[in-house]
């Protein structure tokens, strides 16, 4: 079955793919004949934007793994019902669950402002006290590949853990469905977001799930900055200068060479520690990323299980 690669790859980053899947691979930046790639049914997308023009020239297609975490950008109405849409979401789940301990930790110990402090020759032990994760309760919300990766290392630190996940039961001390999560909130003394963002939750941290949470909470967001309502996330966190938000998705992105920004000055609050939507993007993310959606592939072709398959009906209005 020939299966059709869209997107820039080295010479050697092609050879993981032939490893991988053999031959009948057809490249985009690679002559093919027309005939080719219009049989083709199997594809892989880099980016959303070439997956409408890309599925007009494979009439045949049935399958499409994306090389992206997120399906948000994709329009369903688009795209047939036949075809199976799979994205790499936990190809890098270790990486990212690092990264959003990066956050809490940097957050617990106030390694911002005791590092400022020092470089201007204060040497202050006592105020403000760091915090620990030993004993906390840490609710997880999104327990799947990436979620489970940040339990595991919850786990390492002594923590209690909350998730919520679909189907409400998990290997966590508590498991709730997305019904549970104003309780999840509540209890938890950090909070990390590593859910997909479609029609279910979109802007579901807003601010009535805010003032419910702990005063000194703190939040994580390692999924899309969608999920939170951004202007009600702003006014808590300057009305609420103890709590905390590691934030490294973000609801605004900068084109071309344009100066980052937000609609709020999130850049301007001591309670907030930022990092450019990285927190994947470690050496050999790349490889790591077409290991994990060539296996996928030859799972669908083989019959065997598939990762990450994308519920049409989640994104649909």
């Amino acid at each position: 079955m020939n299966v059709f690669i869209s997107g820039r790859f080295s010479s050697c980053e092609k050879d993981i793919f032939y490893e991988m899947l053999g031959k009948g691979i057809i490249f985009d930046d690679e002559p093919a004949g027309t005939n080719e790639v219009s049989c083709t049914k199997v594809a892989l997308m880099t980016s959303w934007k070439q997956f409408y023009p890309g599925l007009a020239r494979m009439p045949d297609l049935e399958m499409v793994q994306c090389f992206f975490a997120g399906a948000d950008r994709l329009d369903f109405e688009k795209i047939p019902k036949n075809i199976t849409v799979t994205t790499a979401s936990g190809a890098m789940a270790s990486s990212v669950a690092e990264h959003a301990f990066s956050l809490l930790l940097h957050l617990c110990r106030n390694l911002e402002l005791q590092g400022s402090r020092m470089r201007e020759g204060e040497f202050e032990q006592l105020d403000p006290l760091n915090r620990e994760l030993f004993g906390k309760t840490i609710g997880i919300v999104g327990y799947g590949s990436i979620g489970r990766a940040i339990g595991s290392m919850a786990k390492a630190f002594g923590m209690q853990i909350l998730a919520i996940n679909i189907s409400g039961h998990s290997d966590a001390d508590k498991t709730y469905t997305l019904e549970g999560l104003d309780m999840l909130l509540r209890e938890s003394d950090y909070v990390v977001l590593c859910i997909p963002l479609n029609n279910k939750t979109r802007g579901i941290i807003d601010k009535k799930k805010l003032e419910g949470m702990k005063e000194n909470a703190i939040l994580v967001n390692v999924s899309r900055g969608g999920v939170i309502n951004e202007k009600d996330l702003y006014l808590h966190l300057s009305s609420h200068p103890s709590f905390k938000a590691g934030l490294d998705v973000w609801w605004h992105y900068p084109k071309n060479k344009e100066k980052w920004s937000q609609a709020y000055p999130f850049e301007r609050l001591e309670n907030v520690a930022m990092t450019p939507h990285n927190a994947a993007l470690v050496t050999g993310w790349r490889e790591r990323t077409i290991r994990f959606c060539c296996k996928n592939i030859l799972n669908y072709v083989n019959k065997g299980k598939i990762e990450n398959v994308v519920r049409r009906e989640d994104y649909l209005m």
